[in-house]
């Protein structure tokens, strides 16, 4: 009830709703330019005297946070993999433990070329036999089957040549495995029909089923006994040097490195969160270089690395960073900013001519552009590669035949030249005419209810009516 005596006075003039139904239904038709900045990449250079002038324009962007030196040995389970050694005994016991595995069906390695009949009528698969019949009989004349493969065939296979790979039983149509099956290795079969089309098989290789011998397996077994051995001892190192430093903890990293054979390392200065792919990942290793102090070492901590322990060389504060500590970074903010110039610039030189009386089109070629044309938008449209024509309001106030101003979209910028501008047809209006009235003021209702209830809001608030639990509505919209 309140709603509606708030709302009840709104009301929609024939005005209103003239305007709004050409907004709706005038079109406009546009060539366009779409400049991205990054393809214009290759085009900037950077001089050190360039560079040097742009970081000391922003010098403020380059305050470094604080840095750690850290000094390292790293329990690396790949490297004691190189020094583990796999009796023939421990490979035999485990080949015969694992004799399953090693099983191999009947299988075999195919390519084919497929010609669809889904969905296709008895003449037109007529036709189908007939070009699958003369691909066949290339094939048969000595014609390369994965070029044939790559021209004709009608699936995903047809980018590799028609190769499929290998396919055991079961795994394929029974017309189709029927076939696969019977041919020897390196054949090439007739045509073949299954519920998807007409197929041309060729046999690659094929193996029948048996059980792989130890000595086929004897790399693999190797790499997966290496692997767990060398990982059990990475694990028994690092709990005896763990518990070392927990007895002793002034022993330092030096003594540790020399008593287990492991090499020392020293990482660059590195800020909280920073990659150290030296020593893996893993939060408890970032968490520890940034508490420990300066001498103290770490116990060992398990990355994706091995088993790296830690100690603090050297504390780098925070600090104003020099352009050679921030090269890089500076380096890619200065292209980023020379490509947004230069793609600013390209579109203003292109406005510019086209303005100036040059075809657009032509203007666009001689600035090595590449100039499209829209279909015919409404103002809710979309222009394909640079997105809503909302983005573009003057595109319904430049006159046809003329060029608006260059428009920067985010990130891209566009220059736009009208073709066509579609008045709306005086005819349509009755038909529209009360669908727009009501949604016109539909859309004055909700706005005058808003408007009263935030005005209400405001005013019970500041005479203490209205109290809002700010604990509780955290909690309600907390995300998760």
């Amino acid at each position: 009830k309140v709603q509606e005596l708030v709302t009840s006075t709104a009301t929609v003039s024939p005005v209103e709703i003239q305007a709004e139904f050409r907004r709706k239904n005038e079109k406009v038709k546009l060539d366009y330019v779409v400049i991205h900045p990054d393809s214009l990449e290759s085009q900037v250079t950077v001089s050190d005297p360039e560079l040097a002038a742009f970081y000391e324009r922003n010098k403020v962007r380059y305050t470094l946070p604080e840095q750690r030196v850290v000094r390292y040995f790293l329990i690396d389970p790949v490297e004691l993999q190189a020094k583990v050694t796999v009796s023939p005994a421990e490979l035999q016991a485990y080949y015969n433990a694992h004799l399953a595995e090693y099983q191999v069906e009947d299988r075999v390695q195919v390519s084919h070329i497929l010609f669809k009949t889904t969905g296709k009528t008895d003449a037109e698969i007529a036709e189908i036999r007939k070009k699958a019949a003369d691909v066949l009989k290339q094939v048969k004349s000595g014609g390369k089957f994965d070029e044939l493969a790559k021209k004709n065939s009608e699936d995903s296979t047809k980018d590799r040549g028609g190769e499929i790979g290998w396919i055991g039983r079961g795994q394929a149509p029974p017309e189709f495995e029927r076939v696969a099956f019977s041919l020897s290795k390196g054949a090439v079969s007739d045509l073949v029909q299954t519920e998807m089309g007409f197929h041309i098989i060729k046999v690659s290789d094929k193996e029948t089923a048996h059980t792989k011998s130890l000595t086929e397996m004897v790399p693999v077994i190797l790499g997966t006994l290496g692997q767990a051995k060398a990982q059990a001892s990475a694990d028994d190192m690092s709990q005896k040097i763990g518990g070392q430093i927990r007895q002793n903890g002034k022993i330092s990293l030096d003594a540790l490195a020399k008593l287990y054979g492991l090499t020392l390392g020293e990482t660059r200065p590195v800020a909280a969160g920073a990659p150290i792919p030296e020593l893996g990942n893993a939060p408890e290793l970032q968490e520890t270089i940034f508490h420990l102090r300066e001498g103290e070492v770490s116990t060992p901590m398990h990355t994706d690395r091995g088993y790296p322990v830690v100690t603090v060389k050297e504390v780098v504060p925070a600090h104003q960073g020099t352009l050679g500590e921030v090269h890089d970074k500076a380096t890619a903010d200065y292209r980023h900013e020379k490509v947004q110039d230069l793609a600013r610039q390209r579109a203003a030189d292109l406005a510019k001519r086209a303005q100036g009386g040059e075809d657009f089109a032509k203007a666009a070629k001689a600035l090595k552009l590449e100039s499209k044309t829209s279909d015919a938008l409404a103002r809710d449209g979309s222009i394909t590669g640079a997105g809503a024509l909302k983005q573009i309001p003057t595109a319904f106030t430049v006159a046809v035949g003329k060029t608006g101003d260059a428009v920067f979209l985010g990130s891209d910028w566009l220059v736009f030249h009208v073709a066509e501008h579609t008045q709306p047809n005086p005819a349509d209006f009755d038909k529209q005419k009360k669908e727009i009235e009501l949604q016109l003021l539909d859309a004055k209702r909700q706005l005058a209810f808003e408007s009263f209830r935030e005005a209400l809001d405001v005013e019970m608030r500041r005479t203490g009516k209205l109290k809002y639990n700010q604990e509780v509505v955290n909690k309600l919209t907390r995300p998760g």
